[in-house]
């Protein structure tokens, strides 16, 4: 039956930010990473979250829509491990990765 206006699609579930960050952080196949949520003025200028290439640890930007969180952890997750497989950084690999 085609949808009408009391039988319209299924809206999109509500995104809960917490658990954005929780279900990616899980489907990751290995998170030797600290992962923290932290305001804005703790992640360099223009970037969604961080890798300390000291430790591998892992920030986040609190302010980043809930939408976006799953991307953001797949992407700094690529680059802890280019940390520790290869300890440098190549954006692009960590953009290919998300």
């Amino acid at each position: 039956m085609p949808p009408t206006a009391t039988t319209g699609p299924t809206p999109p579930a509500e995104c809960v930010w917490n658990d954005e960050l929780a279900d990616a952080i899980r489907e990751l196949v290995s998170n030797p990473a600290r992962w923290s949520v932290v305001p804005a003025d703790e992640i360099p200028t223009n970037c969604s979250g961080y890798v300390e290439y000291d430790n591998g640890n892992v920030s986040i930007d609190e302010d980043q829509p809930c939408d976006r969180v799953a991307d953001i952890v797949r992407h700094e997750w690529t680059h802890a491990q280019q940390v520790r497989l290869l300890g440098g950084r190549v954006e692009i690999v960590a953009d290919c990765g998300s």
